[in-house]
């Protein structure tokens, strides 16, 4: 079985790590309208898996937040597109079985 890396250890997906900042219109805070924000903790994560061409690969995308100095206000960029509420697929993986299982008529088990 040609894989790499020793035998019997299973490969890991590649990752792919991606920072979202809070659009120019949206910096300023909901409660006082101030524009003095400053970043609150290391952001939202979120985890898609996605299929690039002959690999598979795992993206974390981190959502930028920021608070206002008053207390009241918090900001959070928005989250990237997804093609299933809360799902951790992304399109290109989607794609990749549903080709895959209907057009080429693979097992699902033997996809991976």
């Amino acid at each position: 079985m040609g894989g790499r890396g020793p035998p019997g250890k299973p490969r890991r997906p590649r990752r792919g790590r991606f920072a979202t900042r809070c659009p120019r219109k949206e910096r300023h805070c909901p409660a006082c309208v101030s524009e003095d924000l400053k970043p609150l903790g290391k952001g939202k994560t979120s985890v898609v898996y996605e299929y690039v061409p002959a690999r598979f690969e795992k993206q974390v995308h981190v959502r930028e937040v920021l608070a206002c100095a008053c207390g009241r206000g918090v900001v959070t960029a928005p989250p990237p597109a997804r093609v299933v509420d809360r799902g951790e697929y992304g399109p290109g993986f989607l794609a990749h079985v549903v080709v895959s299982k209907c057009a080429d008529a693979m097992p699902l088990h033997r996809l991976a």
